[in-house]
């Protein structure tokens, strides 16, 4: 299982060395696109559902540390398998 900042690294084809929380997901120029294929894979990574607002809000202005702690909401027991 891959943690979240893997599977961001792996979608935008970026160096995980770079993703770290304080990055800004806008500073990846994501479109709509980006981000439908993300959330499917973090719902299917984890087994959560991530629609609503909340996910656009970290997804326009948030950082990926923001994106972790969102998944840790909605799956709290991956956190202590090291995943997240």
């Amino acid at each position: 299982m891959k943690t979240v900042p893997e599977l961001i690294a792996q979608h935008f084809n970026v160096a995980p060395a770079i993703i770290d929380d304080s990055l800004k997901i806008a500073d990846l120029h994501p479109d709509e696109i980006d981000c439908a294929e993300v959330v499917m894979q973090l719902e299917d990574e984890y087994g959560i559902d991530l629609l609503g607002d909340a996910v656009t809000d970290v997804w326009l202005t948030g950082t990926v540390g923001d994106l972790v702690r969102l998944v840790k909401e909605r799956a709290p027991g991956m956190a202590w398998m090291g995943v997240l």
